[in-house]
């Protein structure tokens, strides 16, 4: 636990009201975060087979993210190289071995190259090579994928190297994740700014005024505030087996969990937009997308081993019924956040409790990153 802040030292401030509304600062955001960060969009066991494609929104862009006929996952600019055209309409789909442009007809490969160019291959000085779809950096982490928009970033493993060292954060849980699978995905929308809805995710300050539910699962979170310290797990009431509304389980745990570590809820952020928690049966992935600079859209994908999944009575509504529930907790009190937020009462912003360090360290960040 954090020592009660003393006397003689001020807690710190918030960011500036106009940090959480501003166009200026939201694209400021784009540009110098969600361009230049590695940002999970999503799952490998989304896309399971060649051809399969799905698009997501980064930094403005619409970029491809796709399974090529050798069963690499690929990223790419949705850009025809001709003269603009976006190529993919629909936002998911399965693609017969090449990807078309509507407009003109220019053909590309599923690893990006130009496969045709009616009249236009073949003429002279013409460099087909030059012409491939521009590709996105990706990797794949904990089975999740990241892109970077930078065209040369740094590794992956040196920003989360750098966040787990900085934070203090745990992560040792996170070699669970591997070998799972997307059992169930959510979308929930936000009328808040990014920032406000993840904050809200950073502390559990919040937890026994606004989740009854969740704390009648974690009962200590009552007498402490769970998330002061990043390495603290709480334990699952004794009455209780699982993350469910009536507390009991409907699968077995994960085989790769110690018998100490199934009644623990595990957790940990992943700076700028990515939080991950993992209960005993099955892990969740929560990923804060800016829309504008006053929505956000949380997309929420709930992990599970293959065979859970494969068996004919799975139904995973028991844990995402509870998560839904605190979802709309939590966004009821973001949007009143919103409202408030833009008031002149609040331009010069307001304080962060010694019980919210989590939020300073995401602030520091946030400023970091406009600075460059």
């Amino acid at each position: 636990m954090t020592p009660p802040t003393s006397a003689h030292e001020p807690l710190p401030a918030t960011l500036p009201g106009h940090y959480y509304h501003a166009a200026e600062i939201y694209a400021r955001e784009q540009e110098c975060i969600f361009s230049r960060q590695w940002i999970c969009v999503g799952h490998s066991s989304m896309l399971p087979n060649p051809g399969m494609y799905q698009l997501v929104t980064l930094a403005q862009e619409s970029l491809i993210l796709l399974r090529d006929q050798q069963g690499v996952l690929r990223a790419f600019f949705n850009v025809c190289r001709h003269r603009g055209a976006r190529l993919c309409a629909r936002t998911a789909g399965r693609l017969k071995g090449a990807l078309q442009c509507s407009y003109h007809g220019w053909t590309y490969k599923l690893d990006g190259s130009l496969l045709g160019a009616p009249n236009v291959l073949h003429a002279q000085d013409f460099d087909p090579a030059a012409f491939g779809l521009v590709p996105v950096a990706l990797e794949l982490c904990w089975g999740l994928i990241w892109i970077n928009l930078s065209p040369s970033p740094a590794p992956l493993s040196s920003q989360l190297s750098n966040q787990f060292e900085d934070a203090d954060q745990p992560a040792a849980f996170l070699q669970h994740l591997e070998g799972l699978e997307v059992g169930k995905r959510e979308v929930y929308e936000v009328q808040a700014n990014w920032k406000i809805a993840f904050e809200n995710g950073l502390e559990c300050y919040h937890c026994p005024t606004i989740h009854p539910e969740f704390c009648d699962l974690f009962p200590t979170i009552r007498s402490y505030p769970i998330l002061t310290e990043a390495r603290t797990s709480p334990p699952l009431a004794e009455h209780a087996e699982a993350f469910t509304l009536t507390g009991r389980a409907s699968r077995p745990p994960l085989s790769t969990l110690a018998p100490e570590e199934r009644r623990l809820i595990h957790s940990t952020t992943l700076l700028p937009n990515t939080s991950i928690l993992l209960i005993r049966d099955h892990a969740l992935v929560l990923i804060f997308h800016p829309r504008s600079a006053q929505t956000t859209a949380i997309e929420a994908f709930w992990l599970f081993e293959p065979e859970v999944i494969a068996a004919p009575d799975f139904d995973p509504m028991d844990t995402v019924a509870l998560t839904s529930l605190i979802m709309q907790q939590d966004i009821k009190q973001c949007n009143l956040v919103q409202q408030g937020i833009t008031s002149k009462a609040f331009a010069s912003g307001g304080i962060y409790g010694p019980v919210e360090k989590r939020l300073v360290v995401f602030r520091d960040f946030v400023l970091r990153q406009l600075a460059q």
